[in-house]
């Protein structure tokens, strides 16, 4: 007789008088099958439409289709793998460690799917052409407890098989039951159940699905709580407990009511004829309401809406005016990205301030100042921009432009329409000027020193420590002090510029009738100085002599023009040293 294989593992059942002398190997082989097939195998899976796990007849040590738990790799598509042979009757816990749903067939029977990351347990009954593959665990009983246990939680999936849901269909429920006997006081099997239904037809869009929890009293199971797919929670009869949290709303036809029976406490009431909802303190007296068909909240005169653990901040309505109060250590803070203040009307705007954008404020509608990116911006009344005027009496500032488009900035007096003060451009860009009709501009620095004066005569005065130091005249600029130069100090003296011009005559007999001096100045005693006397010059050269025209007359040495004079004595002493050199 010879050797066959068995259609469980494909065993080598050896036959009467077979493998003489190898019987022991072969029983080991076979050990080792038996051993593969308990353990743990992995393999990819094709990249096609169709693949095989087969059973090999007898033993092979990179059989591991064999394997009882068989992890399946790989595939870049559905596929349809084959159990072989159709002959083989064996139990799988199949991994489908693909991105794709695995369907297992063994020929013309029944098929079952793995989707992409599931494990099923399957088996193959071997029954040939017509072999099927059944899922063990389809039809599931366990008597005891079941327990879940994942590292990120335990999922139970209940999916229906139908590709096509209508309204009202189940799409997974889960019944608990009476002892299961034919009769008794335990008869009626369905004591409880929560239920998973449709809503609608289901599509692309739409697969709104409600919770029906059934339970019983005395009869079947029948529903007495469903909560909607869009959260709604419907319940037949009374709802109790220390604490009822609702998240929400209810439709037009709810007429609910809640309520303290003690002097009503807390009363809340649903399509009333005045309020839907009616919030009363313990005196019955109304602390707050929501009117019927409308979305207000309603407190009554003097009814404080109060925050912080010291009700720092308040708001309310006496019946006259309206308070925010803010009596806490710290300030008030609005966080909005807009804001808008408007009139009780709605229809005119008094202040308006937006994010990273301006502030405005308004009169009777009007913008009138508002802050930009470069500074703030006040809206034109006519000619004038700025306005502003002292309740005082001490004057008013006035900015705006003048029909030329020329802007201005005017200081004027009081109750005066003439300016003292006027800071003006020329326009289009083409200078500007500041005004002092009929009087001094002055410069003043610390404690009120002077340092520049304009007077309205035209004299323009320079003062330091509070003293002049430079000042025009009508003759040219009088300077009290040194004047030093860096470089040269320059008198206009082209000859395109003059007329009638002579030669300095007997130079040498006028330098002789000069006299230098040394001298100390009244307003610089502590300087030694050198030079002439003024009223000695008039006598000798008079051209060098200027009076100014201050109301004491001093007199002036121009004496860079002494230098045309000492030229020509210069001159005339050469020529006599060149004489007494000659003879």
């Amino acid at each position: 007789m010879a050797s066959s294989y068995d259609n469980k593992l494909r065993l080598e059942l050896i036959g009467t008088g077979e493998q003489a002398g190898s019987w022991g190997d072969q029983t080991n082989l076979n050990l080792k099958s038996i051993a593969d097939a308990f353990g743990y195998g992995s393999r990819a899976i094709a990249n096609a439409s169709t693949d095989n796990i087969t059973v090999g007849d007898g033993y092979s040590a990179t059989d591991y289709d064999r394997s009882m738990y068989l992890k399946l790799t790989g595939g870049g598509q559905a596929c349809t793998v084959t159990l072989a042979p159709n002959t083989v009757s064996k139990v799988w816990m199949m991994q489908n460690d693909t991105s794709y749903t695995l369907t297992f067939s063994q020929g013309g029977g029944a098929n079952v799917s793995i989707e992409a990351g599931a494990c099923k347990i399957i088996a193959s009954d071997g029954a040939g052409s017509g072999a099927a593959v059944y899922d063990v665990l389809n039809t599931l009983q366990i008597s005891g407890d079941l327990t879940l246990k994942t590292s990120d939680g335990a999922i139970i999936n209940l999916q229906t098989s139908d590709t096509d849901v209508q309204l009202g269909e189940v799409l997974g429920r889960v019944d608990f039951k009476a002892p299961d006997e034919a009769g008794g006081t335990d008869a009626i099997l369905l004591a409880a159940s929560v239920a998973a239904v449709a809503e609608d037809t289901f599509a692309a869009d739409n697969n709104a699905t409600k919770l029906s929890f059934q339970t019983a009293t005395s009869g079947a199971a029948a529903e007495t709580m469903q909560l909607s797919g869009a959260g709604h929670l419907d319940v037949t009869g009374d709802i109790t407990g220390s604490t009822i949290n609702a998240d929400g709303d209810t439709s037009a036809d709810d007429n609910a009511a809640m309520g303290y029976t003690a002097a009503e406490g807390l009363i809340l009431t649903g399509q009333g004829s005045t309020s839907d909802i009616t919030f009363k303190n313990d005196a019955d007296t109304t602390v707050f309401s929501i009117p019927t068909g409308t979305d207000d909240i309603l407190f009554p005169d003097n009814a404080k809406a109060m925050f912080g653990a010291g009700s720092d901040f308040q708001v309310y309505h006496d019946g006259s005016n309206s308070y925010i109060k803010d009596a806490g250590t710290g300030g008030t803070i609005f966080l909005s990205n807009s804001y808008s203040f408007r009139n009780a009307a709605d229809d005119e705007q008094i202040i308006l301030a937006t994010q990273d954008g301006a502030v405005t404020l308004y009169h009777n509608g009007s913008a009138k100042l508002s802050t930009t990116s470069a500074g703030v911006e006040i809206a034109d009344s006519g000619n004038t921009g700025i306005a502003v005027t002292s309740t005082s009496g001490i004057g008013s500032i006035e900015v705006g432009s003048a029909a030329s488009n020329a802007a201005f900035i005017d200081l004027k007096t009081p109750s005066s329409d003439d300016y003292d003060v006027r800071l003006s451009s020329a326009g289009g860009g083409s200078g500007g000027s500041l005004t002092v009709p009929g009087g001094t501009f002055s410069i003043l620095g610390t404690d009120l020193h002077q340092m520049a004066t304009f007077a309205d005569d035209g004299a323009v005065t320079l003062f330091h420590n509070n003293a002049s130091k430079l000042a025009t005249a009508s003759g040219g600029v009088n300077v009290t002090g040194t004047l030093t130069a860096t470089t040269n100090v320059t008198v206009s003296s082209d000859i395109r510029l003059k007329s009638n011009i002579e030669t300095i005559d007997s130079a040498l007999d006028k330098v002789k009738a000069m006299r230098g001096v040394y001298f100390d100045r009244h307003d610089d005693e502590a300087t030694r100085a050198v030079g002439v006397i003024a009223q000695e010059m008039q006598e000798v050269m008079p051209e060098v002599v200027v009076t100014d025209d201050t109301e004491d007359k001093h007199l002036s040495v121009a004496y860079g023009n002494l230098v045309g004079v000492l030229i020509e004595a210069v001159k005339e002493l050469s020529d006599k040293v060149e004489e007494l050199e000659d003879r």
